[in-house]
């Protein structure tokens, strides 16, 4: 027997709590790293920039995708990590243009409730 209406829509929003939970955490471990004030900042900026609040500044508008390039530019990282870094943007990536597909425009969570 299927689950009725009221049971898909209990998974649903269980399913939406999980993905909030997710899109959470991932903003944590990008605020972490971004707090990291060198590994965001490359040899141009620091050339360019005369003062720390310049160079601040210029970081605050950098993309984290940005960052973590400047970071294994200018850093030597372990080969295991750069995969996990890597493997975390890319999946980031797909999880927030994901969330952005599902979480905009009409009928927004009714997509996954077939009648």
């Amino acid at each position: 027997m299927g689950m009725t209406k009221e049971e898909r829509i209990q998974e649903m929003e269980e399913v939406w709590a999980m993905m909030g939970l997710t899109l959470t955490i991932f903003h944590e471990i990008e605020y972490h790293l971004s707090q990291a004030f060198l590994l965001g900042v490359n040899e141009k900026a620091r050339r360019q920039n005369k003062t720390i609040k310049e160079i601040m500044s210029d970081r605050e508008k950098t993309t984290f995708g940005r960052m973590i390039g400047v970071m294994k530019e200018e850093w030597s990282l372990h080969p295991i990590f750069e995969i996990f870094i890597d493997a975390f943007v890319k999946e980031r990536n797909i999880f927030i243009l994901t969330w952005k597909t599902w979480s905009s425009g009409p009928g927004q969570r009714q997509m996954a409730l077939p009648e």
